[in-house]
């Protein structure tokens, strides 16, 4: 037949031309006499919106000068310079004004309409504005500056204290040489007792509007124009202001022949738009759509006709990739008479293949099955619940009831247990999948009724608590959704760890220990420690250790976690004492072995440990020691004779010892207490100073040297000296 001479190719890509090709044509022919028409309406609707837009362009530009207004009210700068009576220039840095001036400045260059904007303040009779940078006074401003017939008027300093509400003014600006037409918008600040006495300026420049016009309507034929209560702003016809005032839309219509009127007013303004667009120019837009559809129309032809052959092309490329990739199944001969014949067979060869795929598949399913398993204990993006229950059916995993839960234990049991693990689990209606995570044997539970898990959980713990061995277990808190399951396996995890401080056999639930208390060790219990580790009193070291252990563990009080930190902190107590005795690294090997600890006697063989070894040192070293304890004392009160709050417990607390501790060690080293060497040392020093320093009086010198009360000095010389400071500077 004729269709089995035309290759595959060839069929596509005439299928692809009949289908692209004939449809455009005939939609083109049927439908070119009704957009003609439509044009013709969307010509008015056109002009409607370029009306409608400039109307927005122009409004946008007085709009915004009324919201800078409210913006600029809320300165500081500018309410300070509303109330001044007198404005002192030698008062000011003229830098300041000129950032207010740049403040205005950079607003005015966000609109290139906005020619000028300008402060002016009654009270000091002065402007700050954007052309002079600074403040200048009114005359200085309406004569150089800012010239115009409107300021110049000696009444208008009246009138600016009348302006109630914003006002419009058509005026010519003489700006240092330059003169430019355009509209000065006039806008209160701010008013007192009925009068305004702060009014912002904005001079918006004609011909900038005009620009907009001539954007948006460029033909002469149209007109335009704006009004404001009486006033016409912006004129853009063949009339003047009062036959424009004197006149309706409907008058001015009848003036041409064939026009279409749009009028608009502003919410924001109050200004009133008109326009009058002639008919021919509805009509040329009409004309011109045509061209442009006849245009588009060949176009769209002429891109159809290359994107039928792109397409067949396209979807012939991957029948040629698979006939490439599979054509020594076939001869080639066959391959070129009948191309769907061809891929018949070879399809038929392939899909045998893929049964022997599907067996490989199945014998890999275990290993995919824990990596599954393994993906959702882990905490990243989840797709939706039924995709994952989804991929676990095709895994053989029956998920799907509501409730879901962890159940962990350390590898070593998993390896040990496995077996009689499951077997409970068979006996109850629960679903599971267990797998090794991370060094933990986990069992994911999924089950309909609380009940059924209690059981298991019951017939678990007795089986535990008749073996040899200890076993820890902790199960989390069940949640109803499976892409909730990481957030449980670390709740298993650190229930199993809790179970494994109290070294108790058995299961423990999260829900039982999830309660976050602060470990207990105050810094009296921590000081005391400290203390006798540097005293070398081991035996009384470790009962300090153990009624905080036993304060800790009491009740259960304390998490894991908590646990861990008052661990942490005992060692960091220990560390404080090597480095006091000089040997930092006494107990590093001590210190390393804690991040391995477990269980709690692991934690308590390593303290006991740490203890011996601090206090042997301090015993065998005990002379040399504390003969560099009472030189560093000796120096640091030397060091601070003049701070008022040097006392024996600032003393104390400042090396972490007791108070009778350091006294004992001071009298060893001076011979006499500490209160005693405290006070002739400073006498000695306010000694030096009085007769060295003739122009410091008795209280400052008492104050120099540590005594914020100039009674308790005068009197602490006497006892020492026999005489009062003001007689000792008298010798």
């Amino acid at each position: 037949m004729w269709g089995d001479k035309i290759s595959f190719k060839k069929k596509l890509v005439l299928s692809f031309f009949l289908f692209y090709m004939l449809p455009l044509i005939l939609v083109v022919s049927v439908g070119f006499g009704f957009a003609t028409g439509v044009l013709k309406e969307q010509g008015a609707e056109y002009y409607r919106k370029i009306f409608s837009t400039t109307v927005d362009r122009l409004d946008s530009i007085f709009s915004s000068m009324q919201e800078f207004n409210i913006t600029m009210q809320k300165r500081s700068w500018v309410t300070s310079m509303i109330y001044m009576e007198s404005l002192e220039k030698s008062r000011f840095d003229r830098v300041d004004f000129t950032n207010f001036a740049e403040e205005l400045r950079g607003f005015s260059c966000q609109d290139a309409a906005i020619d000028h904007i300008f402060y002016y303040f009654m009270v000091s009779d002065q402007f700050i504005s954007t052309t002079d940078r600074g403040i200048v006074d009114y005359q200085w401003f309406t004569d150089m500056s800012f010239k115009n017939t409107l300021m110049q008027n000696n009444d208008y300093r009246n009138t600016a204290g009348d302006l109630k509400k914003p006002a419009y003014f058509c005026l010519t600006v003489d700006n240092y040489g330059r003169e430019s037409d355009g509209i000065l918008c006039c806008f209160p600040v701010k008013e007192m007792r009925g009068k305004s006495i702060c009014n912002l300026y904005f001079f918006i420049q004609l011909k900038e509007l005009e620009r907009v016009l001539d954007l948006a309507m460029p033909e002469e034929s149209n007109w335009f124009y704006v009004e404001y209560e009486g006033e016409i702003l912006l004129n853009r016809t063949p009339f003047t202001k009062e036959e424009l005032l004197s006149s309706d839309v409907g008058k001015l219509q009848k003036q041409k022949t064939k026009m279409t009127s749009f009028i608009q007013e502003s919410e924001k303004t109050g200004f009133h738009y008109y326009t009058l667009i002639s008919e021919d120019s509805v009509y040329a837009r009409a004309k011109s759509m045509q061209v442009i559809l006849l245009i588009l129309a060949g176009g769209f032809a002429l891109i159809g006709f290359f994107l039928s052959y792109y397409m067949a092309i396209r979807n012939y490329r991957p029948v040629q990739n698979l006939m490439k990739l599979i054509e020594d199944k076939v001869p080639s001969e066959e391959a070129s008479k009948n191309e769907f014949f061809w891929l018949e067979n070879a399809v038929g060869t392939i899909l045998d293949g893929r049964k022997n795929l599907d067996i490989q598949i199945e014998e890999q399913r275990p290993i995919l099955r824990s990596a599954f398993l393994s993906w959702l204990l882990k905490e990243n993006y989840k797709p939706e619940e039924e995709q994952i229950l989804h991929t676990a059916g095709m895994l053989g995993i029956e998920f799907g009831l509501p409730i879901y839960n962890c159940l962990l234990c350390s590898l070593k049991a998993g390896n040990r247990l496995n077996k009689e693990i499951l077997e409970e689990l068979e006996q109850f209606d629960i679903r599971y999948g267990a797998l090794v995570y991370q060094n933990d044997y986990v069992v994911i539970l999924n089950y309909e009724k609380e009940e059924e898990a209690e059981r298991f959980y019951k017939n678990l713990n007795n089986m535990l608590y008749h073996k040899e061995d200890k076993y820890f277990f902790g199960v989390g808190e069940r949640c109803g959704s499976i892409v909730q399951l990481p957030a449980v396996y670390i709740q298993a995890k650190q229930a199993r760890n809790f179970r494994m401080v109290n070294r108790e056999c058995g299961i423990t639930f999260y829900n039982e220990v999830k309660k976050e208390n602060f470990y207990f060790y105050p810094i009296e219990n921590e000081y005391e420690l400290r203390n006798c580790l540097l005293a070398g009193e081991y035996e009384k070291s470790v009962l300090i250790f153990n009624e905080l252990l036993q304060q800790n563990l009491k009740d259960e009080q304390v998490s894991y976690y908590q646990m861990r930190n008052f661990f942490h902190n005992v060692e960091l107590t220990c560390l404080k004492c090597a480095v006091r005795l000089d040997m930092s690294g006494l107990i590093d090997t001590e210190v390393e072995s804690l991040e391995q600890c477990n269980a709690l006697e692991d934690y308590l063989s390593v303290f006991y440990n740490i203890f011996r070894k601090l206090c042997d040192y301090v015993n065998a070293h005990r002379e040399s020691s504390s003969e560099v304890m009472k030189e560093t004392l000796y120096r640091f009160v030397d060091e601070n004779l003049c701070n008022r709050d040097l006392s024996l417990n600032f003393v104390a607390n400042a090396f972490s010892l007791s108070d009778s501790y350091v006294s004992r060690l001071f009298k060893e080293k001076t011979g006499s207490n500490f209160l005693d060497y405290m006070n002739r040392a400073r006498i000695e020093k306010a000694k030096m100073i009085l007769l060295s320093e003739s122009q410091i009086s008795i209280q400052e010198a008492g104050i120099l040297v540590g005594y914020d009360s100039d009674t308790t000095f005068r009197r602490i010389f006497k006892k020492y000296e026999g005489i009062t400071p003001s007689q000792f500077r008298k010798i």
